[in-house]
């Protein structure tokens, strides 16, 4: 074979070579994910999806014991470093609320007082819920035990609260002081009463709070009632004033007895014209034909005449059971007549012993007159 020969089959070779790298590249680059990989060749880092759903599961499971785990911790009572404020918290979810100088919602005014609420865990997020009156509280926090101190950070504002662990002897000697806030209420209470001298007057409302008139100066406060106990909380002039008694209603009576064994009987007084009652009672029309007699649960009874029933757009006269709800001026009545749900919104004006009812769909104007009976 002569020089260039030789020359010719190298480049040939070269040619040949390099052609056969082109090749090898671009089927590599033409692969699909799912043709079969050499795994000796090629490492893949695609993870398996049963490996997803397990490492979620675990994810989950973890929540649930870190918020089994905190629930086991948090049973108990704990209070502040003063044993002043503080929670305790049962192992069905209910919890009780003790607070210091707690401002109420309604009247602005700060008692000290333990309400009753629940609570729920979702791993280290703990939210507390309790009412007062008719305001409703809901507080998240997260939380944490750490030996017997529990650590409480406000989602809402960052602030951080500890707390510890009660012993029995230390409950039994705590400083506590207070009033507790039931959820029961006596619809037989609310109204103003006076005494025979004229002299001491109360005004019940049904949301909680009261007025107290003592040789003619009002007070404003809150009251709570717990069995047959009754618990009166006003701002004086020389002070905060704490008031308990043992109470019965009957009728248009009403007797206090206090721890000394004092009574004092009141009348019922049907001549208040303050609009501090509220809507709780009943309001008829000027013929004392139609109107409604809200109590203090929601629920309403309404008195038609010549009521004109929507299925069969024919009047008729009755007494109708419904419901009603409050937003600031306006009122909202449900109530079924036969198959038909009736709603009627209105703005509502009490002046006196005058509630005005404005409907909101057509301006239309009804006048009621609280009735004694």
């Amino acid at each position: 074979m002569n020089k260039s020969t030789k020359i010719m089959v190298s480049v040939i070779s070269a040619v040949v070579a390099v052609c056969v790298v082109i090749t090898t590249v671009v089927s590599v680059g033409k692969m699909k994910k799912n043709d079969p990989v050499d795994s000796t060749s090629v490492s893949s880092t695609t993870t398996n999806p049963t490996d997803i759903s397990t490492t979620s599961a675990k994810a989950a499971s973890t929540t649930e014991n870190t918020a089994d785990l905190l629930k086991s911790q948090l049973v108990g009572k704990w209070m502040d470093s003063a044993g002043m404020s503080g929670y305790e918290f049962f192992e069905n979810g209910s919890a009780n609320v003790t607070y210091v100088n707690l401002t109420v919602p309604i009247t602005n005014m700060p008692i000290n007082a333990t309400a009753k609420g629940t609570y729920t865990l979702d791993g280290n997020t703990l939210t507390v819920q309790f009412s007062i009156y008719t305001k409703t509280i809901k507080n998240t926090f997260t939380a944490s035990v750490e030996n017997n101190t529990l650590t409480l950070i406000n989602r809402d504002d960052g602030e951080k609260s500890t707390y510890l662990r009660q012993s029995d002897e230390q409950e039994s000697s705590s400083s506590q002081s207070g009033i507790t806030l039931p959820s029961n209420k006596d619809e037989g209470i609310y109204g103003a009463w006076t005494d025979s001298s004229g002299k001491q007057k109360y005004l019940f409302r049904e949301d909680g709070t009261a007025k107290v008139t003592v040789s003619s100066v009002e007070y404003d406060g809150v009251y709570l009632i717990d069995g047959n106990k009754i618990t009166i909380q006003f701002n004086a002039d020389n002070g905060r004033v704490t008031e308990e008694y043992t109470y019965t209603v009957s009728g248009n009576s009403m007797s206090f007895k206090d721890s000394n064994g004092k009574t004092v009987l009141f009348v019922r007084d049907n001549g208040q014209s303050s609009s501090d009652l509220g809507l709780v009672g009943k309001w008829m029309d000027s013929s004392d034909m139609s109107g409604y007699t809200f109590k203090a649960d929601g629920t309403v009874e309404i008195t038609y005449v010549n009521f004109t029933v929507p299925v069969v757009n024919m009047p008729i006269n009755g007494n109708f059971k419904g419901t009603y709800s409050v937003d600031g001026d306006r009122i909202t009545i449900r109530s079924s007549i036969y198959s038909k749900t009736v709603t009627d919104e209105y703005t509502y004006k009490i002046n006196g012993n005058n509630l005005i009812l404005t409907s909101i769909e057509d301006g239309e104007v009804h006048s009621y007159t609280r009735s004694a009976s």
